[in-house]
């Protein structure tokens, strides 16, 4: 009788021991792929705790998350970071996951703050006179709290292996101790089978990405001149939101000048981009900085052929049909110059290699992260 008495005590205190779920800590993240795989993530998250920013709009929260807005300002993010605090008092075995990848300001050193690092400005040498003012100031502090913070990290999450080298090289480098807690978890929000479309492609490159000077919009356009000059005068679709004045106004300045066919989408819905996939033959991608580069995955999906930077990301990532430097108009040139010529102007069907790492989608990359000890 006393044997079944402590059994049942046993159960009891089983069954009131408080679960590990997660604290979704996002501020700043709304606009680019941090809103694409955000949106995602939190569309399979459930009984969690969300921190989004208030900029962020979405459809798709599950009723079962409380959700938490970070108003953008200082003092916003200050209150975001005090309530994140008490959050945790509250169940200290929950996983706390700063999607924006800087840790906590208040929570102490512990072995259950993850931070997803999905932009490697954060810890490469930045020339700050290519962004504007606001940017810059922006970056540099961020920069800074993630080096003073970054002895309180747990876990790091990183999406390449380049991501993790760079990681290592830019913060780590005399922190060996740490490297064995960089975890490579490629998040693709949906993983779709190959798109084989025979729908006829309309268009002949896209480039998808947001205004910001490491993008490298400008030398793409002085490699488009330059096309033009050798009378080969391709089309361009590109998707930069209106934020980015300056870029959009010397686009539109250069396309005038040298009549280059090239179309501005402004920033779109991923279903909108979805049905611009199917109407391109093929993608371009110039940018010298990317933590993972998701259209090279997007276009992968939908068999697109592949122009890209000769640079380790891409590698990381997929086989692109030609490379180029980065940093020369004329590589850009040349490269679509061959391309084009390969394929006699005629786009004929093409079949893209599964990318190369394994990733994770939503439901799956949650369960590896609640699974961090």
């Amino acid at each position: 009788m006393a044997a079944i008495m402590i059994k049942k005590i046993i159960n009891n205190k089983k069954s009131i021991v408080k679960k590990k779920s997660l604290i979704l800590f996002a501020p700043g993240v709304h606009t680019g792929g941090g809103f694409v795989l955000i949106k995602n993530i939190i569309k399979y998250l459930k009984n969690s705790l969300i921190f989004v920013d208030d900029r962020l709009k979405l459809d798709n929260n599950n009723k079962s998350n409380t959700k938490v807005h970070i108003f953008h300002s200082l003092l916003g993010r200050i209150i975001a970071e005090l309530k994140l605090l008490i959050a945790y008092k509250k169940n200290k075995k929950n996983i706390i996951f700063c999607f924006h990848g800087i840790p906590p300001f208040f929570i102490k050193k512990n072995k259950n703050i993850v931070v997803f690092l999905q932009n490697s400005l954060h810890f490469e040498k930045l020339n700050y006179s290519e962004y504007p003012l606001k940017t810059s100031v922006r970056l540099f502090f961020e920069k800074l709290l993630l080096r003073i913070l970054i002895y309180k990290v747990g876990t790091f999450i990183v999406q390449t292996p380049n991501m993790k080298r760079l990681l290592i090289e830019g913060l780590l480098k005399f922190k060996k101790e740490k490297w064995s807690k960089i975890k490579i978890l490629p998040l693709v929000p949906l993983k779709k089978k190959n798109i084989i479309t025979k729908q006829k492609k309309k268009l002949d490159f896209i480039y998808v990405a947001e205004g910001l000077p490491h993008k490298n919009h400008k030398r793409l356009i002085e490699a488009w001149v330059e096309l033009a000059k050798r009378n080969i005068t391709p089309t361009l679709t590109l998707t930069i939101g209106n934020k980015y004045s300056d870029i959009i106004d010397y686009i539109e300045k250069k396309k005038k000048l040298h009549n280059l066919k090239i179309k501005n989408l402004g920033q779109i819905s991923q279903e909108s981009l979805d049905r611009q996939y199917e109407k391109t033959s093929t993608l371009i991608y110039p940018s010298y900085s990317e933590s993972f580069g998701l259209p090279l995955l997007e276009a992968s999906f939908y068999n697109l052929p592949i122009l890209a930077s000769e640079l380790d990301y891409v590698r990381d990532v997929c086989d692109p049909e030609q490379t180029f430097d980065p940093k020369s108009h004329i590589s850009i040139a040349n490269a679509v110059k061959r391309f084009l010529d390969l394929k006699s102007y005629k786009i004929k069907s093409y079949k893209i290699k599964s990318y190369k790492i394994k990733t994770y989608s939503n439901i799956n990359f949650i369960n590896k992260v609640l699974d961090i000890k």
